[in-house]
């Protein structure tokens, strides 16, 4: 579900009561994810020219705040502005003045962040691949991997298949180090070598696109209930509300029916009430993976030498630059340890 990242650096939305037991509270979703997001932000989200070419689109992002939450995201905010992170708390009447239609009642404040917005993942995709292209990655589509496996000499061996004129052979690539980035397959890619600290849970997640009109609106996340609205184009607001469906396998794309898109309506339209009666232009679905504890992020032990990066539980594409930097430094460093290796056996 590309359409369905947005961008904000401050506190992320509190999970309902009703996510699952096993997930730690508010601090563990939010300390390390908050991190990330900040370097990202700083060197690339927050920096006009070079994020435009990956498709970032500046809208400012409110977080709505409860009188519960507000210790919270003044910690918060505080801890983005040592980092460097343009954000603010604003009251109510502001609320009310500058957004008039954001429906304020019940709200205490809020978290405002100037330089956020949201991406568009498949024009962030181009860009990355262009990057690596040109320098030197070479590229293996159309490639399933189904098992990872350390060969005799401790490399790795990814067997999968490939599709090749409509027809599907078995294959194997192999490998020094590898780096398990796949999502919700990351999981059974790496079957008991996944981290027994970050059980991870799949769950179905939609959303809907509705017409705003000429609203101007910013990024709008509520903190208490994970209720979540961005501008999407030149006249939507894609717009979504968490359901209670977990433990999916993965699902095909598919358009959210009636009743979905009346969850998603009632769900968000208590903080846009124009949401209500809106046209509905389009929407999407699909399979998210969540981890609690926050995401897994760095070198597994034993055998082959592999990487995780995965469980962003929303969250991948705003912390993915910072993300990516630190998978690739724990990847340099599994490869200079079995060089090393096999330059002490010669």
């Amino acid at each position: 579900m590309p359409r369905l990242s947005y961008w904000t650096t401050a506190p992320p939305a509190r999970r309902p009561a009703r996510c699952p037991a096993r997930s730690s509270g508010p601090s563990s979703w939010t300390r390390g994810k908050r991190d990330l997001a900040c370097e990202a932000f700083l060197s690339l989200w927050g920096r006009p020219g070079p994020a435009t070419a990956y498709g970032y689109h500046r809208t400012g992002a409110l977080v709505l705040l409860s009188p519960a939450d507000l210790e919270e995201a003044a910690a918060g905010v505080a801890e983005l502005g040592k980092a460097g992170v343009a954000a603010e708390l604003i009251s109510v009447p502001e609320l009310n003045a500058r957004w008039p239609d954001v429906n304020t009642a019940g709200l205490a404040a809020a978290v405002w962040e100037p330089g956020a917005g949201y991406t568009r993942p498949t024009v962030a995709m181009a860009a990355t691949l262009d990057r690596a292209r040109r320098a030197g990655v070479e590229l293996l589509p159309h490639h399933r991997v189904d098992s990872l496996t350390a060969s005799p000499d401790g490399s790795v061996v990814l067997s999968g298949s490939h599709l090749r004129d409509d027809v599907r052979g078995r294959t194997e690539v192999h490998a020094e180090v590898v780096l398990v980035a796949a999502g919700i397959a990351s999981p059974g890619l790496l079957g008991d070598r996944w981290p027994t600290d970050r059980p991870a849970r799949t769950k179905h997640i939609r959303y809907a696109i509705f017409d705003r009109g000429d609203r101007q609106l910013p990024t709008i996340v509520d903190a208490a209930t994970g209720a979540w609205a961005r501008p999407d184009g030149l006249d939507g607001m894609l717009a979504g509300y968490p359901a209670e469906e977990w433990d999916l396998p993965p699902t095909p794309t598919a358009v959210p029916d009636e009743r979905q898109v009346q969850w998603i309506r009632d769900g968000v339209s208590p903080l846009l009430p124009f949401l209500a009666e809106a046209k509905l232009l389009t929407g999407s679905s699909g399979t998210d993976l969540f981890v609690a504890g926050g995401p897994a992020l760095g070198p597994l032990p034993g055998l082959p030498r592999a990487v995780v990066a995965a469980g962003w539980s929303g969250a991948g594409f705003k912390t993915s630059p910072a993300a990516a930097r630190r998978a690739a430094v724990a990847a340099g460093q599994l490869l200079g340890e079995r060089r090393r290796a096999a330059a002490s056996r010669s």
